[in-house]
């Protein structure tokens, strides 16, 4: 599914596998997406270089970490399940 088919067919309550990976195709959902892994990356050159020696800063960034990581692995189901939720 391209750009202009997901702009006039509005995602219905639940999505499908398929629309779901047609969104990650969509070239500003792929810049979104490498956008979260640089500043996860980033994050974990920081914590590994030990830019965060207090415990609190350094659960923080782990927690940044943690929070990037989900976002980029979420799944169709997920986001149906988080959804069915509201």
């Amino acid at each position: 599914m391209n750009e202009q088919q997901l702009r006039s067919n509005p995602p219905r309550e639940l999505l499908t596998e398929e629309e779901w990976s047609g969104w990650k195709e969509i070239p500003i959902t792929q810049t979104f997406r490498a956008l979260l892994r640089k500043r996860l990356e980033e994050r974990m050159r920081d914590w590994v270089a030990g830019c965060f020696p207090n415990p609190t800063d350094n659960a923080k960034a782990i927690g940044e970490c943690q929070a990037l990581l989900a976002v980029l692995d979420l799944t169709a189901n997920q986001v149906n399940e988080g959804m069915e939720d509201e």
